[in-house]
């Protein structure tokens, strides 16, 4: 979902606290994948933007691949992140999370092309959650995400993410999971609470990846990246 809907109701929320400003990944920037695009272009992107809002030093969130993105940025910029707030992220660029990622390459592979969707949404989430149902025709938004998805884990796979780096960052971090998503997205946070020097992990029960917390309850995730913020602070 673009970051304008998504985010539509934390932003309300938060800001008063913050300048948010929304980054939508380059991987669905245009009809198609950008050429020989690559995560170092979105961490990139998301540079030129602190730049442009001449913000030296940012609060950064993300979600998915959009969190994964946020990792890659942090790894390479430690210095600019004032504080993270991670909801569900990709990858985290540990081995144990590429190889799970390697697992949904090689079943994307294999499946006919109007399969992989249902395939990748159903991977997500816990044995016997039912998807969510959609009504209507899709929204013209989802027209180039099958391709995006299978650009961004190729991406995300060939990437140079140095996870040493991540505890360079001296900023906290907040990390969140639904109790109904995927088993690869709790032991992600745990990793992540290794790998950092300041992390609060949090499980939102009854949520999942395609119910996530951000956007579900986003009075609490609100509350919480104040607090975080406070202890950046």
């Amino acid at each position: 979902m673009p970051g304008h809907l998504r985010y539509a109701r934390l932003i309300e929320l938060v800001r008063g606290d913050v300048q948010p400003v929304v980054k939508e990944l380059e991987v669905y920037r245009e009809a198609a994948p950008p050429e020989g695009y690559s995560i170092a272009m979105e961490v990139d992107a998301i540079a030129r933007l602190a730049d442009d809002a001449g913000a030296a030093r940012v609060h950064l969130l993300g979600y998915s691949g959009g969190g994964a993105c946020a990792l890659a940025f942090v790894a390479t910029y430690p210095g600019r992140v004032i504080s993270l707030a991670l909801d569900e992220p990709a990858c985290d660029f540990t081995e144990a999370s590429l190889s799970q990622l390697r697992h949904v390459q090689q079943q994307w592979g294999q499946l006919p092309v109007d399969a992989r969707m249902e395939m990748f949404m159903r991977d997500d989430l816990q044995p016997g959650v039912v998807l969510p149902e959609r009504t209507g025709p899709p929204p013209t938004w989802m027209a180039n995400r099958s391709e995006g998805i299978e650009a961004l884990i190729g991406a995300l796979l060939t990437a140079d993410v140095d996870t040493t780096r991540y505890a360079t960052s001296e900023g906290p971090v907040y990390v969140s999971w639904g109790s109904l998503s995927g088993d690869r997205y709790e032991e992600s946070a745990r990793a992540i609470q290794v790998l950092f020097r300041d992390v609060v992990a949090e499980e939102y029960e009854g949520r999942h990846h395609l119910d996530a917390p951000h956007q579900t309850e986003p009075e609490r995730f609100a509350a919480r990246l104040r607090e975080l913020w406070a202890r950046a602070a």
